[in-house]
């Protein structure tokens, strides 16, 4: 048996004889060891081969040695101090041992000045709420009030209707008011109010105007805040601009009902004015909604009211009448 032919097999570690053939024990042919090609001259490895810095290699064909469990804990415990100690550099670094608070550089960002907001409303808009505060506003206009109480509120489900078709030029008022079926014309002129009751009554001065006639302003729309623009529509064949009232609108229920609705004993919870006008803002039309609904969702009140405008701007002349003579009490 010639020694220097003797192997030992990588997979049952057999020692046998290469030239032999494969592992008499397990059958894995002999594969002999690839030696690594010759370093370039001049390299490292050259220069330093066996010399004191480079210790020969052994192949060791027996199994890997198993780390012990005291080694591994070794081994971790020394990742562990490793991972502490860059957490204190990283401290360190931050200033976080430092012996007091660390006074921050501040950093000063510049500033461009913007332009102002621009107004809420467009021009045109804004000549709408001129017109309809404006103390000499002359104009035809129509409304049509319809108030719906529901019977839970005063015991009996009631229907209340108002109209009025009339003239106002200034604080001067002229026109036909319509109320629950009777007609009644009524002028009022430089503060004295003169009514009679249609189709043949005669004038009379009354004590004075009832609150709930009395139009100007129209719709009491003192503040741009209290009106938002909802968008173009095109109505009857004209383009208009569509308005609505925002929350800070309060309006008087009873001005916008052209009637008396204390007596429903109810505050609208849900009001909202619409308001068309031309594009050069011009008031063309407008439609109020309040109602005040049960928990339920049923409708305790219900008001609806619409406003029709014509010839806004144009001159109108409300004269005084020739009132009838009271009639003169017998004795």
């Amino acid at each position: 048996m010639d020694r220097e032919n003797m192997v030992r097999c990588v997979r049952c570690h057999t020692v046998f004889d290469a030239n032999l053939g494969p592992c008499p024990k397990c059958g894995t042919p002999y594969q002999p060891r690839v030696v690594a090609p010759p370093p370039p001259p001049d390299s490292f490895v050259d220069r330093y081969s066996n010399t004191e810095f480079i210790a020969p290699v052994e192949m060791n064909m027996s199994a890997p040695a198993r780390r012990s469990s005291r080694t591994g804990l070794m081994l971790g415990g020394g990742v562990a101090l490793i991972a502490v100690a860059m957490v204190g550099v990283i401290l360190v670094t931050l200033g976080a041992f430092s012996p007091g608070p660390t006074e921050r550089p501040q950093v000063v960002v510049p500033i461009t000045a913007s332009p102002s907001a621009a107004p809420t409303l467009p021009p045109s808009i804004t000549d709408t709420l001129a017109q309809l505060n404006d103390p000499s506003l002359s104009a035809h206009f129509t409304v049509d009030s319809r108030l719906a109480l529901d019977a839970r509120v005063n015991g009996a489900a009631v229907v209340y209707t108002a109209g009025f078709d009339g003239n106002i030029s200034g604080r001067d008022e002229s026109g036909i008011y319509k109320h629950n079926g009777v007609s009644k014309e009524i002028r009022y002129v430089e503060g004295t109010t003169y009514g009679r009751i249609l189709p043949n009554g005669k004038w009379a001065v009354e004590q004075a105007m009832p609150s709930f006639l009395v139009f100007a302003p129209m719709f009491n729309l003192t503040s741009p805040n209290m009106i938002q623009v909802i968008g173009q529509e095109n109505r009857n064949g004209i383009t208009q601009m569509h308005l609505q009232s925002t929350a800070w609108w309060q309006p008087d229920m009873n001005r916008m009902a052209i009637m008396d609705v204390s007596g429903a004993g109810l505050a609208a919870e849900d009001k909202v004015l619409d308001l068309w006008v031309t594009m050069d803002g011009t008031p063309v039309s407008a439609h109020y909604a309040a109602t005040t609904s049960a928990t339920s969702g049923a409708k305790l009140l219900d008001i609806e009211v619409t406003y029709t405008f014509r010839d806004v701007g144009l001159p109108v002349v409300i004269g005084s009448p020739e009132p009838s003579p009271s009639p003169t009490p017998k004795s």
